[in-house]
Order: structure tokens, then sequence, then C-alpha cells
């Protein structure tokens, strides 16, 4: 006969239980004692339990900037110490690679032409446990460019047209 017991009122007379969902609450010392009934003498034995907390990471916010401009540091931080960050990079054109650990550090965007974003997915972990990842984005808009119509030649009282095309940047 198997007869367990443990913390926060743990119980159990199956040879192998389970604890499902296990909390910070079920860490501790489990007891079981072994009773045959063919033997007078029954068995003792103990185990302990640890259960380690799942680490976070504190989400960071979408960024956008210019070609050319530094974007921000990203630090990575969690409610878990010795947590750690990893991520990946959905986009190498702007000019941050892939992957990576700890923090991003600022570089300069790239974006020749068209707009470019690299979704970035950070992962926490500690040597027992793995976080939800964390996901957003960095998105480096092209220089602004400007071409204007050809010089115009318009008699007094007359009109001029005067005409602009902008590409580039975030299209304002």
């Amino acid at each position: 006969l198997y007869n367990w017991t443990g913390p926060n009122g743990f119980t159990s007379n199956v040879q192998n239980p389970l604890i499902p969902n296990s909390t910070l609450t079920n860490a501790g010392t489990y007891q079981l004692i072994l009773t045959d009934s063919s033997c007078p003498s029954a068995d003792t034995a103990e185990t302990i339990v640890v259960v380690n907390p799942v680490p976070t990471v504190d989400p960071s916010p979408d960024q956008t900037v210019c070609h050319g401009d530094f974007t921000q540091l990203v630090m990575f931080t969690g409610a878990v110490a010795g947590a750690t960050y990893d991520w990946t990079n959905s986009n190498t054109n702007t000019g941050l690679g892939t992957p990576g650990a700890g923090d991003i550090a600022a570089w300069s965007g790239n974006a020749i032409g068209v707009v470019e974003t690299s979704t970035i997915i950070v992962t926490p972990s500690t040597a027992f446990c793995t976080g939800t990842p964390d996901t957003f984005d960095i998105t480096i808009l092209p220089t602004p460019e400007v071409l204007v119509s050809n010089d115009t030649i318009v008699c007094e009282n007359g009109t001029a047209t005067l005409l602009a095309e902008g590409t580039g940047g975030g299209g304002g």
C-alpha cells in the first residue's frame, strides 16, 4: 500500500501520483510510506520537488526610425532573476543581424526605397524553464525624397502650376 503525503495538504494512495499544473505551493518534501500486508515492517522514503518560476519578459514597444537614424537600445527585463533573453529577427535588411542573445544595441537603420520592418521575437528562459515569447516590430522608413516639376514660365496674371511628388519616409 502506497501512502504519499506532501506540501499543501497533498495525499495519494497511487504508486506514481501526478501533480498537474504545479505551482510554487507544490514545492517541498514528499514522503512515501510503503506497507505490505505480508510483511510487518514498512519502508519510508522522501523526495524533494522543486518548482521553478516560469520566466517572463516585459513587453518592448514598437519603434519607427528613418534610414540612417539610430534605433533605441532595447533592454530586456522580467520578473524572474537570472533569466536570459534570446531573440530572432525576421528581416536582416534593416541592418540588424539574427539571431541574438541579451539586449539589442542601437543600430543605424537601413531602408533603401522601401519600408523595412524587423519583427523581433524574444524568448525568456532559465536553466530549467522557458517563458512565453514577446513580439515587437522595428520599422525603418526610407529617406524622404521629393521630385518637383520643371521650371515654369508664365505671363503676368497667369497661373503657375507647381508639381511635387514625395516618396519615402512615413508617407506624411
